[in-house]
């Protein structure tokens, strides 16, 4: 049972992270912080309609698409969607002030403005690998398309059939913070210079 008054509080308290923000006066996108987002999805997670309808909009998708998700309804239904909005809110947030800070969200991006910490990277990447809905979309999606014949990743890359994504993703967030800890820039990657990627992995 859904109660609606409780629902309708939830809803106000995300809304009143906006409206108590410099966005609320100024309109600017731009003026919306990390944080900001992160208590957005913080303040969703209590809703038991939201975290109610995430299961039942993935498996309509999943079914409108013929997309096996490879677990039981049972399965899907039984994720822990309040901590899923709480992951996925600390990755958006993340990731927007990154963006923001190098100028892409008010459309002047420059990737030699775009500025991240080691620290930051990992800690996205661990988000990602503890996200159940990531890693079901990861396996449901990104591994059929990399597995796709059809595909131009097919000939470069060849998936385990026991890849272990949360582990990947791990590895993956310690091998890209240690390169941004290396001192490499992304303008520098932005160049494509493979001497530049290969002194900051053997250093």
């Amino acid at each position: 049972t859904i109660a609606l008054r409780y629902e309708l509080n939830v809803f106000a308290s995300a809304g009143a992270v906006f409206l108590d923000s410099d966005y609320a006066t100024t309109n600017e996108i731009t003026d919306i912080t990390g944080d900001e987002i992160r208590d957005v999805f913080s303040a969703l997670s209590n809703s038991k309609m939201i975290t109610s309808l995430i299961p039942v909009a993935i498996e309509v998708a999943a079914d409108m698409n013929d997309i096996d998700l490879g677990v039981s309804q049972e399965d899907l239904y039984n994720i822990d969607y309040d901590s899923e909005l709480g992951s996925i809110g600390s990755i958006a947030g993340a990731m927007f002030d990154i963006l923001n800070g190098a100028g892409f969200i008010g459309g002047d991006g420059d990737l030699s403005e775009l500025t991240i910490t080691g620290d930051t990277v990992r800690d996205v990447f661990t988000d990602v690998s503890e996200s159940d809905v990531i890693l079901l979309l990861t396996d449901t999606l990104l591994i059929p398309m990399l597995e796709d014949p059809e595909s131009d990743f097919s000939s470069i890359i060849t998936v385990p059939a026991d890849i272990d994504m949360e582990a990947e993703y791990l590895a993956l967030g310690s091998i890209a913070g240690e390169i941004i800890d290396s001192g490499v820039s992304f303008a520098d990657l932005g160049e494509g210079d493979p001497a530049v990627l290969l002194t900051s992995i053997s250093n």
